[in-house]
């Protein structure tokens, strides 16, 4: 059992040893006793400390296999059969948190991209694909909410640069235009850069990018108009780092068209 200790927490305690050796060393250098003393009491307690963390964190894994393990060997039938698909659906939502990708609902996707975006300090940079069709726009509560929070950040000194994916047929039906009322004000505020890019150029993948990337964060949540994929959170930076490359192509994409600017009085 010790030695099964020793081996999980080998190297907390090897660096240990190094920084208190070099502690004590250091009186041979002149540093003063008191001082050796003190980063030796330091670096033992910040030891402990990791120990016990690991430890603990290890002891709720254990209780829960456990209780989860009971539970399981307890139930029968139809339970049995719900109970397991549930065991299964949180295991494949832990191997895709470990992959930098966190399922969550609509509701918290608004809640916790507003909240990030009112914290956001004066100068940081948040990066946004907008692609949502403009009829449901104006119409849609969180949307309105979100934009709310956006113009507060805005005035607080924070950057945000945003495409539109839009298409073009719809933003200039008579239903889509507080939709285009909405782009146009936003084209007039500080700190805010748009670009316009027309759905119908765009193929491939590249259509259902929606996405708001926090970089001081470094995260990024994506929305998604699929009913069984609400939103999701990223925090790879593989993933991250490819979002960001298709926002460049876009953004290219949208600097290239003269007459989309001029429909919208970007200059």
């Amino acid at each position: 059992m010790s030695n099964i200790y020793l081996k999980e927490h080998l190297t907390e305690l090897i660096f240990a040893g190094v920084v208190i050796s070099f502690a004590f060393g250091s009186v041979f250098f002149g540093v003063p006793n008191d001082t050796a003393w003190i980063i030796g009491i330091c670096t033992t307690l910040i030891t402990i400390n990791t120990v016990i963390i690991k430890h603990n964190q290890k002891e709720v894994i254990n209780n829960s296999s456990i209780e989860i393990s009971n539970i399981l060997t307890s139930l029968s039938g139809d339970s049995y059969e719900y109970a397991s698909t549930l065991v299964k659906n949180t295991i494949d939502e832990l191997h895709n948190i470990q992959k930098g990708k966190v399922l969550i609902d609509e509701a918290s996707y608004y809640i916790q991209v507003n909240d990030i975006m009112k914290n956001s300090k004066p100068n940081s940079n948040i990066f946004a694909i907008y692609n949502m069709d403009p009829v449901l726009w104006s119409k849609n509560d969180r949307q309105i909410r979100y934009f709310n929070a956006n113009i507060e950040a805005l005035k607080s000194g924070v950057k945000i640069y945003r495409i539109f994916i839009l298409d073009k047929n719809k933003i200039k039906l008579k239903e889509s235009y507080e939709a285009y009322k909405n782009i146009k004000e936003q084209i007039k505020l500080k700190n805010l850069k748009v670009y316009i890019v027309w759905l119908d150029s765009l193929s491939g993948n590249t259509q259902n990018e929606d996405w708001v990337y926090f970089r001081k964060d470094n995260k990024l949540y994506q929305s998604f108009t699929n009913d069984n994929i609400h939103a999701q959170l990223y925090l790879s930076k593989e993933i991250i780092d490819k979002k960001m490359n298709n926002f460049k192509k876009l953004k290219t994409l949208a600097l290239e068209d003269e007459n989309r600017n001029v429909f919208f009085g970007i200059e």
